[in-house]
């Protein structure tokens, strides 16, 4: 991934208090699977109208002058 920011270590909670480093094949996976699941919650947040606004851009552009 161009421009990604260097991962930070990702540990496996093994259940028994411990913690376990990953291989950076696993990492990668589960980054992948992550912003996955972060794209489909926007597209689906999008879908939902959570970002629209009550007022047109026109509206919006006339109470800023």
């Amino acid at each position: 991934m161009p421009g990604a920011a260097p991962a930070a270590p990702l540990l496996l909670d093994r259940g028994d208090g411990a913690s376990a480093k990953v291989s950076p094949a696993i990492r990668r996976a589960v980054t992948e699977f992550v912003r996955w699941q972060r794209v489909r919650e926007f597209g689906r947040l999008l879908r939902e109208g959570a970002f629209d606004y009550p007022l047109t851009n026109d509206e919006i552009e006339s109470e800023d002058r």
